[in-house]
């Protein structure tokens, strides 16, 4: 088999980005002294600030364990970039394998200070707080992060991973080369850094600490001229506290998860047996097999995905033993097996590794798991072991609600959880001065569906029945994210479980439309393909684009190369506002419980920022004190002002020993 080619980088053919004018090694406790003389003299307001991390575990692949700290990663060089007034630019490259004391204390001082005394710059610094947290470091100083900058100003075209190579990724290389026309070499990245420190290694690192500040420099200026500063703001803020969610994990009930496995496993067993007998086949999971057979049902069907099963389903109720055993297979793969693999090697904790931008609204994302490889048990016929991958975590965004069971507070500790009440209605109605939809968000005691049944069926509220009300919640919940009446009536049948006339859904849909009539005239707006819009704004000015389905690629007037912007349809139109705000305000909001209850309580610690969730862990005696701060911040009068006008903005907490319980 051909060796695969690495990618061209097209940056190659510029100037190398320069080297330092001083470069300082710090590996003695006298340097370490000098070094703080020096910043005490200079007085920087503004750091270049990177990391370089190794691992010393023998029972997972080195480079991998080195980017996370729970699995044994750890720090050993820090950079600090700045420049002095007369323009000499230094860098200083902290061995913290040879002064591990006093290199942390040094980063306190740095980290750890006013918002107004120094911003912190960086590339990726949710990788870096993640080891700060990890090391009892909680940054309160400014932040700048020039990845996060670079995506908010490609309005999220540009990919979520680093692209390195394709010259229009996010990975530092191609913002070096793109904005500052320099070439970044990046092939000292992993290296070994648990031995002997290079010289080659040291020039490397020093550069990332320095050609952040030139970017920063560089991306400020466009965002305030795309009037996005005070979105990117929110987001580098925000990262001290995801960071810290990353970093301490959530303890996982291994037993109960283990107990749980077994049962999921023979479940599958026998619903598998049970799809072999109903289908005639000898493996349901083989789409040669189950397609001609799914094609007596309905000679249309083309696929066997779970789209299609559902479709079928709802007229052949023998189909939906095929969704039974999806899901079965789909909880043991995607969460059961991959936390049981993490909490293994982390010593029983699961971390959610959330992402700061992660949608094209620049909601939040916890991405799927990732691979590490680790000893088989097996050898080569030469003595070596072999190693087997293996699927480290799972998303925990996902998950179905009773796995939140499996997820347990430490001894002494207690879960706090706190989210915002009915928050995506009582932005819909601020945002599109919806009436019905402000009168539900203004009174908690308007029975939103049962109302829209009423609407839909003609009769009084009280006389609303069960089935009734199930048409109306499906309409509520369907039809504001912009379904159409074909998706509604489908929907429709999958609640009903029976068969709907397709004049029952149009008769549904109208109602809805009449009664939220604004939000309804925008949806309309993009729906217009003669007038197509290709941007959003949300409430913070973050400017959200798609690409094109065409594909096709354009330059911007940075010289950016990525994805042509395709034309915005009407679900995009109506949900991007509310989902984006709905991200924007969450953020707002953890930087306040960051700042008011984190930062100021050592023993409270952050697990996960969920939508409109966030969940710390917390000491029993402190819960009720925790609870309290996090609702005032959570419900703050300039939060409200700003994200709902009139509207209230509030909060529901609740405490338990289990995740299940806390929410």
């Amino acid at each position: 088999m051909p060796k695969k080619e690495a990618p061209i980088d097209p940056f190659k053919d510029y100037a190398p980005y320069p080297e330092p004018d001083i470069l300082l090694l710090v590996d003695t406790q006298d340097k370490v002294k000098g070094a703080r003389q020096l910043l005490k003299t200079v007085s920087p307001k503004k750091l270049g600030f990177d990391i370089e991390t190794y691992n010393e575990r023998q029972d997972i692949w080195r480079h991998v364990a080195s980017l996370y700290p729970y699995i044994g990663g750890k720090v050993r060089t820090v950079q600090i970039g700045f420049i002095t007034d007369t323009y000499e630019r230094y860098v200083i490259i902290i061995d913290m394998k040879a002064v591990p004391t006093e290199g942390l204390a040094f980063l306190k001082t740095l980290l750890e200070c006013p918002r107004d005394k120094r911003t912190i710059v960086g590339h990726n610094l949710a990788f870096e707080f993640l080891y700060m947290e990890h090391l009892g470091i909680r940054a309160t100083a400014d932040v700048f992060d020039t990845q996060v900058a670079a995506r908010v100003l490609s309005a999220n075209l540009l990919p979520l991973e680093p692209n390195r190579g394709s010259g229009y990724g996010l990975d530092l290389g191609s913002c070096v080369g793109r904005d500052l026309k320099a070439f970044l070499d990046k092939d000292e990245q992993t290296s070994n850094w648990g031995a002997d420190l290079t010289q080659s290694q040291l020039v490397y690192a020093s550069k990332d600490a320095l050609c952040v500040l030139d970017l920063e420099k560089l991306y400020q200026e466009r965002l305030q001229q795309t009037k996005q500063l005070a979105a990117a703001r929110a987001d580098f803020r925000v990262l001290p506290m995801m960071a810290a969610c990353n970093a301490n994990g959530i303890t996982l009930d291994v037993e109960k998860v283990q107990e749980t496995k077994i049962k999921l496993e023979a479940e599958k067993e026998r619903l598998y047996a049970k799809c072999c007998e109903v289908f005639g086949v000898n493996n349901p999971n083989s789409p040669a097999q189950l397609l001609p057979v799914l094609q007596q049902l309905d000679p249309d069907v083309t696929s066997t995905n779970k789209q299609t099963i559902e479709f079928l389903a709802r007229k052949h109720p023998q189909v939906s033993v095929l969704l039974e055993l999806k899901e079965v297979v789909k909880t043991i793969g995607t969460y059961i097996l991959p936390w049981l693999n993490m909490a293994e090697l982390t010593g029983g904790t699961v971390h959610p590794n959330l992402r700061v931008i992660g949608a094209d609204t620049g909601r939040m994302s916890c991405p799927t798991a990732f691979k590490g490889s680790v000893p088989s048990g097996e050898f080569t016929k030469t003595g070596k072991e072999k190693t087997t991958t293996i699927i480290l975590g799972a998303t925990l965004h996902g998950a179905p609600k009773t796995t939140r069971e499996f997820f347990v507070a430490r001894p002494g500790y207690i879960m706090l959880d706190a989210d915002f009440s009915a928050i995506e209605v009582r932005l819909a109605a601020h945002t599109y001065k919806d009436p019905a939809m402000q009168e539900l968000a203004l009174d908690p005691n308007i029975d939103a569906h049962r109302r829209m049944a009423s609407k839909i069926f003609g009769v009084p509220e009280d006389e609303v029945t069960s089935e009734q009300r199930a048409v109306g919640k499906t309409a509520n919940f369907a039809l504001q994210y912009g379904c159409g009446v074909n998706k509604l009536h489908a929907q429709l049948e999958s609640v009903l479980k029976r068969k709907v006339d397709k004049a029952e859904a149009e008769k549904a849909y109208t109602a809805w439309h009449e009664t939220h009539y604004m939000i309804s005239a925008q949806m309309s707006v993009f729906r217009d393909k003669n007038n197509p819009k290709y941007f959003l704004r949300s409430t913070l000015g973050r400017i959200m684009g798609t690409p094109s389905p065409l594909g096709g690629k354009k330059t911007n007037k940075w010289g950016h190369i990525r994805p042509e912007e395709g034309p915005l349809i009407h679900t995009n139109g109506v949900n991007w506002p509310i989902q984006a705000a709905g991200r924007d305000l969450l953020a707002e909001a953890a930087i306040l419980v960051w700042e008011r209850l984190v930062v100021p309580n050592p023993d409270v610690i952050p697990l996960h920022l969920v939508h409109d969730e966030i969940l710390l862990e917390v000491p029993e005696a402190k819960a009720e004190y925790a609870a309290k701060i996090v609702k005032e911040c959570m419900s703050d009068a300039d939060l409200q002002k700003k994200y709902l006008g009139t509207i209230p903005l509030e909060c529901e907490t609740l405490m338990g020993h289990r995740w299940s319980e806390a929410h």
